[in-house]
C-alpha cells in the first residue's frame, strides 16, 4: 500500500471499529481532566497490525481491554489528535462523520485548532483503500464445504456493521453493487441489536472483491484468510470445486481459517508500505 493510501485505509478502519470520544465536561467530579481521544479496536490476533498502525501514526498507546478479547489503540495527546484529524478529514463515508464533527467541535473548544469537517468521500468505493480498512474491521471471508449430497464447495464474503442510521443505506447499497451482491439487509443479532449485512452470492462478485483486495491489500490476520479464500475462489473459477480431490484440500483450509486459525505469517507487514 502506498503511503498516500494509508489515510483512506485508516479512515475505513476507524469507521468500521473505532470511536471519536468527545467529553461533555472538562473535568470529572474528582477534578481529573477529561481529554478528547480517538480509539481503534483490534482483535487479539491482530496485535502485529495494531503495533504497525501505532508505529506509523507515531502517536498513541496500545493496551488490552479488561474483560474483552481486544486491544485498544488510543490517541489522546494534542499533537496526535491533530495529526490524525488532518489524515482522515474528508475521507469518511458513513454516518460516523457526525461523531467526527462533534469531535472537531470539541477540539476547537479546547483550543487545538480551528477545524472544519470535510465532506463525505463519495468517490467510487474501489478507488482507494477506505474499503480495505473497513473490511479489516467489519468483513469476513466464508467457505462452505458440504459433504452430504448434493456435495458443494462455496466461497462467499460478508460485511456486517452495526446499524446506526438509515443515512448509511446508499453507501452500503453502493458497496453491495460493487460486489454484484443483493441489496444490503438489516438483520437482528440477539443481545447486540441491528446490523447492516452484505453477502456475495456469485463467482463474479467474489472476483470483483478479489481484484480490489489485490490492489488495496488487507494487513491483519484477515489478509491470511483472504489468501486461503482466494484458493477456493480460483477452484470455483476453474470448476475444480466439482472434483472429488478438491474436498480434502478445502477441508484442510477450513481447519486453519478465521476463528480456527492457529498459524500466522506476518511477513506481509514488512512490505505493507
Amino acid at each position: 500500500m502506498s503511503t498516500s493510501q494509508f489515510p483512506f485505509y485508516l479512515a475505513g478502519l476507524i469507521e468500521g471499529d473505532g470511536h471519536f470520544y468527545s467529553p461533555a465536561r472538562h473535568r470529572t467530579n474528582k477534578g481529573n481532566t477529561l481529554y478528547p481521544s480517538i480509539q481503534i479496536c483490534f482483535a487479539l490476533k491482530d496485535l502485529p497490525l495494531a503495533q504497525m498502525v501505532l508505529a506509523h501514526l507515531g502517536h498513541g498507546s496500545l493496551c488490552r481491554t479488561s474483560g474483552k478479547q481486544a486491544y485498544i489503540l488510543t490517541v489522546i495527546d494534542r499533537e496526535g489528535c491533530v495529526a490524525l484529524v488532518h489524515m482522515i478529514n474528508g475521507k469518511l463515508r458513513t454516518s460516523k462523520c457526525h461523531q467526527f464533527s462533534r469531535f472537531l467541535t470539541c477540539l476547537n473548544e479546547r483550543g487545538y485548532g480551528n477545524f472544519v469537517v470535510g465532506p463525505k468521500d463519495t468517490s467510487p468505493v474501489f478507488s482507494n483503500a477506505w474499503l480495505a480498512g473497513f473490511i479489516e474491521a467489519a468483513g469476513c471471508f466464508e467457505i462452505r464445504c458440504t459433504l452430504t449430497p448434493p456435495r458443494r464447495i462455496s466461497p462467499s464474503f460478508v460485511i456486517e456493521q452495526a446499524y446506526s442510521h438509515e443515512e448509511d443505506r446508499p453507501l452500503f447499497t453502493t458497496i453491495s453493487k460493487s460486489f454484484l451482491a443483493p441489496e444490503p439487509r438489516i438483520i437482528q443479532r440477539k443481545g447486540k441489536g441491528e446490523f447492516w449485512r452484505i453477502r456475495t452470492t456469485s463467482l463474479a462478485g467474489n472476483l470483483c472483491l478479489l481484484q480490489y483486495l489485490k490492489e488495496c491489500s488487507l494487513a491483519g490476520a484477515k489478509y491470511m484468510d483472504f489468501r486461503d479464500w482466494c484458493q477456493v475462489v480460483e477452484m470455483v473459477r476453474e470448476k475444480k470445486h466439482l472434483m472429488d480431490a478438491s474436498f480434502p484440500i478445502v477441508l484442510a483450509i477450513k481447519k486453519d481459517f478465521n476463528d480456527a486459525r492457529t498459524t500466522f505469517d506476518w511477513t506481509h507487514l514488512k512490505t505493507f508500505f
